[in-house]
């Protein structure tokens, strides 16, 4: 995540990943807990399968997601923060 900043409203927090190259996730600071979004053609779709826990901080998100998506890591690419 260095060198990027990350996206801070007065009441909400947003950020995109790129994961692996595979597919991009939009994960927004909704009511307390995090909101996982999918991103499709001018729409996103609510991903109610991925659970971040509420207690986490955002700085470890990019370790969150890595322990939770490693497996279809190739090795050619990580999970990158989005402009």
């Amino acid at each position: 995540m260095a060198g990027r900043s990350i996206r801070y409203l007065p009441w909400c927090f947003s950020v995109r990943f790129d994961i692996y190259g595979r597919f991009q996730l939009e994960i927004r600071r909704e009511q307390n807990q995090w909101a996982i979004y999918r991103p499709g053609v001018g729409t996103l779709l609510a991903d109610h399968k991925i659970v971040i826990p509420a207690d986490l901080p955002e700085s470890e998100i990019t370790l969150f997601l890595n322990d939770m998506f490693h497996e279809v890591a190739d090795g050619s690419r990580d999970i990158v923060l989005m402009p």
